[in-house]
């Protein structure tokens, strides 16, 4: 580290000194001697992960491997992109999403990582899932550990709804970005609160029923009420009609004559088709019509009256915020008429994350959409 001359990667005030000497005697130059006084001034920077570890910084984050594609659009969010040396293999595929990293080197996941690959790549920190198959980011952790003692581990899921705001804080306070994280945050709050600050007071005879579902129909998946999918829709204004039946597990396979005697106002399928790259709809238009044909679902209200949808599941997790808006939208389409989350989500890839996609052009997220039913 520059300027440690005792080795325990703290700058001290005789450490200094010693470099403003070096200075003076043209042994280093006025940049040295500014980062030396930067990294004296400014570290070392520590923080609590999710999983309850201190991460310790010493010096001032030049390149970083990224196990968790999360945190990759993350740190795009807050400017610290150029700092990742390595990505695993879903990011490196993702060439829609993730076009600047589909050359970058893949380092595999963190069930089958290539460990070799990441210390050939010298980072200075290494961000894992903390929740998110936790057994394999544990062995890993463990690997890396074993291998070099030294190595700064952080483990951070960042999409859960609970802490997606403290794991931002945490991570932009480790590479230095607090500012733009601070840009990044209103922005999603601000997202969230337009939804939240118009849902938060409604009545119960307010929200409507939904069955919020997954799967091929059959087998008919609901989310109970734990599950981030859920929470969206309740904080959206939706009551999800399984809730209080699936309390032990997020989701779970249902009986379909349950549905019907539940008899939903709205159902809404998250679907594993649609998302960023999808030029058209017509993938999701044959499950809408697929859903709406059920047998024995004539007589559903949601049925009847067209209001089933179908949402990318690309919606889900990190850009949980973002599906909030288009699950707001699509319950109580009165109650939030003068907001257009397609805008908000075209802001959100061009402001933040510096992508040249057009939402006009490509992208379905939501079928029908508001203009359609």
């Amino acid at each position: 580290m520059p300027g440690d001359q005792n080795g325990d990667k703290i700058i001290s005030q005789d450490e200094l000194s010693n470099a403003e000497n070096l200075l003076k005697e043209g042994k280093i130059t006025s940049d040295q001697l500014e980062e030396i006084n930067h990294i004296k001034e400014n570290y070392p920077r520590k923080v609590i992960d999710s999983l309850e570890n201190e991460v310790v910084i010493y010096q001032p984050v030049k390149s970083m491997v990224i196990l968790n594609s999360n945190a990759v659009e993350l740190l795009r969010s807050i400017r610290a992109k150029d700092k990742i040396v390595g990505v695993s293999k879903s990011t490196v595929e993702d060439e829609v999403f993730f076009p600047e990293f589909c050359t970058m080197t893949s380092i595999g996941s963190t069930t089958a990582p290539d460990v070799e690959k990441m210390f050939e790549l010298h980072p200075d920190l290494v961000i894992i899932e903390a929740t998110w198959q936790k057994a394999a980011g544990d062995s890993l952790q463990k690997s890396l550990n074993e291998s070099d003692p030294e190595i700064a581990i952080a483990r951070f899921d960042c999409y859960r709804l609970e802490n997606y705001n403290n794991e931002t804080r945490k991570i932009a306070y480790l590479l230095e970005k607090e500012k733009e994280a601070d840009q990044f945050l209103e922005f999603y709050d601000d997202c969230v609160n337009l939804v939240v600050n118009r849902t938060s007071t409604l009545s119960d005879n307010d929200r409507p029923n939904v069955y919020l579902g997954y799967g091929e129909f059959p087998p008919f998946g609901a989310y109970g009420k734990s599950a981030g999918a859920a929470v969206r829709l309740e904080m959206a204004g939706g009551n999800n009609i399984f809730a209080d039946d699936i309390v032990d597990t997020q989701y779970a396979e249902v009986d379909p004559e349950k549905i019907i005697t539940k008899n939903p106002d709205i159902i809404q399928r998250q679907v594993d088709v649609g998302g960023h790259a999808a030029k058209d709809s017509s993938d999701m238009k044959l499950l809408w019509e697929k859903t709406m044909d059920q047998t024995g679902w004539s007589n559903i209200n949601a049925i009847m009256n067209k209001r089933v949808y179908m949402m990318s599941k690309e919606l889900q997790n990190k850009r949980y915020f973002l599906g909030l808006l288009y699950t707001a939208k699509i319950t109580l389409p009165d109650l939030f008429k003068d907001m257009d989350p397609r805008a908000l989500h075209q802001e959100y890839l061009k402001r933040f994350q510096d992508l040249d996609i057009d939402l006009d052009k490509q992208g379905v997220f939501v079928y029908p959409d508001w203009n359609e039913n």
